[in-house]
């Protein structure tokens, strides 16, 4: 597959950022404008897709709000219990529109 970007048939594919999340209310406030400083210089399409796995804090909140200033780029799915990392893994996977 060439890897050129001049090249006719180079395909940039959307790159997806999956992310779980558990109570992590006090972590968000400094992963998320990294994360996405780091998705923007990547130069292509890309998303940050978060799966708020039945948080008992503000996770949640903070997640919708960072959707809401961030559309397209940031994503939030919410599973209504705790399912497990695998759980929330396979759910962010099936929101996803990147490669």
């Amino acid at each position: 597959m060439p890897t050129s970007p001049s090249s006719p048939v180079f395909i940039r594919r959307k790159v997806s950022v999956v992310v779980p999340v558990y109570n992590e209310e006090a972590n968000l406030p400094a992963l998320l404008p990294r994360l996405l400083a780091v998705l923007r210089g990547l130069g292509r399409e890309t998303e940050a897709v978060f799966v708020d796995d039945g948080s008992r804090d503000r996770s949640l909140e903070v997640l919708k709000a960072a959707a809401a200033e961030n559309p397209g780029a940031v994503k939030v799915v919410e599973l209504v219990r705790n399912a497990g990392q695998h759980m929330a893994i396979m759910a962010a996977f099936t929101a996803t529109d990147g490669e």
